[in-house]
């Protein structure tokens, strides 16, 4: 059988395709099943098929709801809740959130308190959701959020009453945010901290969190530092979280330029994007309309690059201020774009109070993948490129942030997958969002092949699933679909692979189930018996079809040879052919192969035999025929 010779670095370029023991595939596919029925119909040999959108909350990396499991204080909120209640009830919920202070967390130096955070966040995780952090240095609610021993260790700091300012003997302490003391100690924390999650799969994100009140990056309510002092020490704490958490999401606080400062462009906030530090905002809601929060306009910088983090006030006391609306916590997502929002109280509480609320955020925030419409034609043929075309939209406020291709996997009635058809051509990071109702289509021609060089696929009915993820065709995307399989791939129609109908013509190369190639000739089938001879006789790799039931339609003929050429003065060693026996040249004469059992144990190899003519052959004195 021929192989198609194979490159110095292992490649085998432009193999000939050694398709599935079956023949010529062509697929048809059909209708499936999806929310109400994906809108179908048969369009000149084509198959259009329109899923619906669910409505349903998604599961997705870089985005959902953040269950305040710690909100500063640790009966906050997850106080609330069993050891084993993750609020599986709550649609949409991907990350629980801890944020304590650092005493709590390393209450004497180097000895760490990780399980106050490893025990929540792996209730969580066994669930298949994501952890978040902030580690504060500066509460109202105890006196040293910053481990006493830092200042006991030299760090200078404040004494302050809350909402008042620095009084001597005050009932909080904050350090001085840039006294190297504190840094220091800081820093082999933050080290410390990176060693157990930076790069953790499980972790969505870190706050720099180590600057003001609550970690929210301002003092006017505590030690207050000015503001041309804060700037500095604000991007030293930036630049130690960038240094020990490279590789993980990091987010810092709007207020660090003024909880209250309009405006789009800050030296900070600047500084944070430049470093690719995200934005969140822990004010939303705080205050009644019209002062419901104050830097959407800044999110507009951050939230084309990262997800935009919304946490909103603690759902009771915003009720009794009267700043609780529904109407503007869905509109804070949209005018900020945002890809998380909290829950910030107890969160069955909040859930029954709030469920049409938060079905609406869910169709909303972060993105949302649609496959508005998927075109394929009825009938392919296995070893041979299809087109299909789609339509996507993302129907949420951001971007896909970790992006996505899309894949189409072929599985049988028992859900094993056939074939894997991925499209590495189209980044769902690169869709555009719109308002409501109005996300921008993105239209998008895919190129396939089944079934090239295998693996065997047997002629039958096949499920069709969609899905995006990975470009190796991995999924990872929740899509808004019912027909999920369990692991995000989408049922969306049934393919059938029949036998496809070959009619040779003379000249065609035509490959079987197997390995051997056939040129056709005066209506036969004539064996090719080796590369050399394939090439020889000028043969395109690129022009073999594969048809099984072609071949067995036609009689054999004899097999191909290489063509003839002048043969020059026979040298010892020479396997020649003419139109009858093989011959040895040894000594000048030509000495006879008489069968293949010698042919073999002497070593030689079809591919090395010269063909002449016989005028050619007669010229050479005929010796002894090998034993």
């Amino acid at each position: 059988m021929i192989h198609k010779p194979t490159h110095s670095d292992g490649s085998r370029k432009n193999q000939i395709p050694s398709l599935e023991r079956g023949a010529l595939i062509t697929v048809l596919l059909l209708a499936g099943l999806l929310h109400a029925g994906p809108a179908q119909a048969q369009e000149d040999s084509r198959t259009v098929v329109r899923p619906s959108d669910t409505g349903g909350a998604l599961v997705n990396p870089d985005m959902g709801w953040t269950m305040h499991y710690y909100s500063n204080i640790p009966k906050n909120y997850g106080s609330h809740l069993a050891p084993g209640d993750t609020a599986d009830y709550w649609p949409g919920l991907s990350t629980v959130y801890l944020r304590v202070p650092w005493a709590m967390i390393e209450p004497e130096e180097g000895n760490f308190n990780w399980a106050m955070l490893d025990t929540p966040a792996q209730r969580w995780i066994s669930k298949g959701r994501k952890v978040a952090f902030r580690i504060t240095t500066s509460e109202n609610w105890m006196r040293f959020a910053t481990p006493e021993w830092v200042k006991n260790a030299g760090a200078k700091g404040t004494y302050y009453e809350f909402g008042k300012g620095p009084v001597e003997n005050g009932a909080h302490w904050d350090p001085n945010f840039g006294d190297p003391v504190f840094l220091g100690k800081l820093e082999r924390f933050l080290a410390a901290m990176a060693a157990r999650y930076d790069g953790n799969p499980d972790v969505a994100f870190v706050d720099v969190g180590s600057f003001g009140l609550w970690g929210e990056g301002h003092t006017f309510m505590s030690s207050q530092i000015p503001d041309e002092v804060a700037d500095k020490i604000v991007r030293q704490h930036i630049d130690l979280y960038v240094k020990y958490f490279p590789l993980t999401r990091l987010a810092i606080s709007d207020d660090v330029v003024g909880h209250e400062k309009p405006g789009r462009h800050f030296p900070l906030t600047d500084y944070a994007i430049s470093k690719g530090v995200t934005l969140r905002d822990d004010s939303i809601l705080v205050q009644p309309a019209p002062r419901s929060w104050h830097h959407a306009e800044m999110a507009q910088e951050f939230w084309p690059k990262w997800p935009v983090i919304l946490e909103h006030e603690h759902y009771g006391p915003s009720k009794q201020k009267g700043a609780w609306s529904a109407e503007l916590l869905l509109k804070s997502v949209e005018d900020y774009h945002a890809s998380y929002m909290s829950i910030h109280w107890n969160p069955r509480v909040e859930f029954d109070e709030n469920r049409d609320l938060i079905d609406q955020i869910n169709r909303r925030i972060g993105y949302r993948l649609q496959p508005r419409e998927l075109i394929w034609p009825t009938k392919i043929a296995i070893g041979e490129r299809f087109r299909v075309e789609s339509v996507w939209a993302n129907a949420g406020v951001a971007p896909c942030y970790p992006g996505g291709f899309m894949t189409l996997t072929l599985k049988d009635s028992q859900g094993a997958m056939i074939s894997v058809l991925s499209d590495e051509s189209l980044n769902m990071r690169d869709l555009g969002v719109g308002s409501p109702g109005k996300s921008p289509l993105t239209s998008h021609v895919s190129e396939f092949i089944v079934g090239l060089n295998g693996p065997i696929t047997p002629p039958g009915a096949y499920d069709v699933y969609v899905s995006v993820g990975r470009r190796d065709g991995t999924p990872v995307i929740a899509l808004p679909l019912t027909g999920d399989d369990g692991q995000r791939r989408y049922k969306v129609g049934k393919i059938i692979l029949g036998e496809l109908s070959v009619v040779p013509r003379e000249g065609d190369l035509i490959q079987g189930n197997n390995d051997a190639i056939y040129y056709i000739h005066e209506g036969k089938r004539c064996y090719i018996p080796s590369e050399k001879i394939f090439n020889d006789m000028g043969f395109d790799w690129e022009k073999i079809k594969i048809a099984e039931s072609a071949l067995k339609a036609l009689p054999p003929g004899p097999d191909v040879c290489s063509p003839m050429k002048p043969y020059r003065t026979a040298m010892d060693g020479d396997l020649i052919q003419a139109r009858g026996p093989v011959y040895l040249i040894r000594n000048g004469v030509r000495c006879h192969v008489p069968n293949m059992e010698i042919f073999k144990r002497n070593g030689f190899s079809a591919d090395n035999i010269i063909m002449i003519s016989e005028e050619d052959e007669q010229a050479i004195p005929q010796g002894t025929a090998l034993e």
